[in-house]
């Protein structure tokens, strides 16, 4: 039975370090989303399509999601945007 309630306890205590962990990182996701703003990026990344260019603004829903192949990251966008 102590061997029951150590695993438990052990659960628990890994259940709230996960938690915590996910909170930071939603706030830190928050404060990258801000400083993007601030630098007059889009929150949401532009998505890859086959159109001539291969980026299309409007494409892709509020979370970034899309049935369009995304880019996958920010920074193809970014370099295009230094390049213009």
């Amino acid at each position: 039975m102590n061997s029951l309630r150590e695993t438990v306890d052990r659960l628990e205590d890994e259940n709230k370090r996960l938690r915590t962990a996910a909170y930071e990182q939603d706030l830190e996701i928050q404060r990258l989303r801000e400083l993007l703003e601030d630098a007059g990026i889009p929150p949401d990344p532009p998505v890859y399509s086959e159109k001539p260019g291969g980026f299309d603004e409007g494409a892709g829903d509020s979370k970034g999601g899309s049935s369009k192949k995304s880019s996958g990251n920010i920074f193809g966008h970014l370099r295009s945007r230094m390049q213009n």
